[in-house]
């Protein structure tokens, strides 16, 4: 378990790549299990624990979240096939799940941690979302075989475009009305 965190870790200070993951159907299937978990107890339990709100919510976050990583998976599998790359869809999505689950629990201790304090989380929540994004640009430069460059500003286009279809999806209606 260590070297699997220390492995993530590694991806995340842009160490080593994504070729450096198992490259186990079963295993990113673990890890979007647990990034889901994750997520569900970070958005219905620690954030708002009143019972209305757990109840309300576990579907709803259940269901952008399955959506978000849907997409991603669906535009990163297209974007490898269209480089004729598709053999390396696996590690680069595991990747992309292992770094994105530890980024999360980040995530989740810095707002437990900014509410303890009485600060506004939304300033470090901020740089830890964009240190996702170059980090999967990272991910995305080494399993294209291309420049930092160019990762960067795709995994935030796959991200924002993830982000809008489970949105559209998943918000009540008249929510921006």
């Amino acid at each position: 378990m260590v070297s699997l965190v220390t492995l993530f870790w590694n991806i995340c200070i842009l160490r080593v790549g994504p070729e450096s993951v198992p490259a186990r159907v079963w295993f990113a299937a673990a890890l979007l299990i647990a990034n889901i978990a994750v997520l569900l107890l970070d958005q219905s339990v620690l954030r708002d624990p009143s019972p209305e709100s757990v109840q309300l919510t576990v579907w709803r976050v259940l269901g952008l979240n399955v959506l978000y990583f849907a997409v991603v998976a669906a535009f990163t599998r297209a974007a490898l096939h269209f480089r004729d790359l598709s053999e390396r869809f696996v590690a680069t999505f595991t990747a992309m799940l292992g770094t994105h689950l530890l980024i999360a629990v980040l995530i989740a201790v810095v707002v437990q941690l900014s509410k303890i304090a009485g600060m506004p989380p939304w300033i470090l929540y901020g740089v830890l979302n964009i240190w996702g994004i170059v980090v999967w640009g990272f991910i995305y430069h080494r399993a294209f075989n291309t420049t930092l460059l160019v990762g960067i500003p795709l995994a935030f286009l796959i991200a924002m475009l993830a982000n809008i279809a489970a949105l559209a999806v998943f918000t009540p209606p008249g929510t921006f009305e």
